[in-house]
């Protein structure tokens, strides 16, 4: 719900101000694109540290313990057992905060990752980053409303649609048709293709219709969303892959 609530307030911000946009992307990016890079990050950092094999076997035997041993305290009904548990899990947990440090001793270690904690996304350098081809396009889906954000290497524009009941029953009917079709039935999606594309991808198509490339970050049940198949215009065969390559991402850090 706070969560939810940053977006809408980065939004708001973005009307007068387009450093909200930057706000938004941030909002975003703490929900679910910085746990994953900062775990890729690490992995990379501790795969170019010069430290021993046998402190990284031991890292990982430590961490299997942790995890080992919170289902065991989650599961375990004596109090007995817990307490006993509860203080392996405290040793554990020191002892690899010991073998961290001998990462942290590692100068490479060090250098990259100060370098990367420095590294700031926003929308600008998201526009360096990405060539002509290219448009990022991210939905967000709040209770009550699709907030659309794209990018591209000459514009940015960031939207807000209302999740109302006929975009959400044109969504549920197009992924049905999708992904329910019986063999020997027609197929029944194109009306729900059309307007799930005017709805969602129209309000941006200043920014992403000169792109040929289109990079889709999904949210919820847009996850399923299979955007390529969605219809521009209520012609026969006017479908998104006739004129855009589409792939799929997690975030814009990743």
């Amino acid at each position: 719900v706070v969560f939810k609530k940053a977006v809408a307030v980065a939004f708001d911000k973005s009307i007068s101000d387009k450093k909200g946009i930057d706000d938004y992307i941030a909002v975003l990016e703490n929900y679910k694109g910085n746990a994953l890079h900062q775990n890729l990050q690490n992995i990379v950092l501790k795969s170019n540290a010069s430290v021993s094999d046998s402190i990284r076997r031991r890292e990982k035997e430590l961490k299997q313990l942790l995890a080992f041993y919170t289902s065991r305290v989650n599961n375990s009904a004596a109090e007995e057992d817990v307490n006993l548990m509860q203080q392996r899990l405290l040793e554990l947990k020191v002892e690899l905060s010991r073998l961290q440090k001998e990462f942290e001793k590692d100068e490479t270690f060090n250098l990259y990752r100060m370098q990367t904690s420095l590294s700031e996304i926003n929308s600008k350098n998201i526009e360096n980053l990405i060539d002509h081809r290219t448009a990022l396009i991210n939905l967000f889906m709040a209770d009550s409303a699709v907030y659309i954000l794209a990018i591209s290497k000459a514009n940015t524009s960031l939207q807000r649609i209302p999740a109302d009941d006929e975009l959400m029953k044109a969504i549920r009917t197009y992924l049905d048709e999708n992904y329910k079709h019986v063999e020997g039935r027609r197929y029944e999606g194109n009306d729900a293709a059309h307007l799930v594309y005017r709805r969602l991808f129209s309000p941006v198509s200043n920014v992403i219709q000169p792109c040929s490339r289109w990079v889709i970050i999904p949210d919820n049940i847009l996850h399923y969303l299979p955007v390529e198949a969605l219809k521009v215009t209520n012609a026969a065969n006017d479908f998104v892959i006739r004129s855009k390559i589409v792939s799929y991402h997690y975030s814009f850090s990743l």
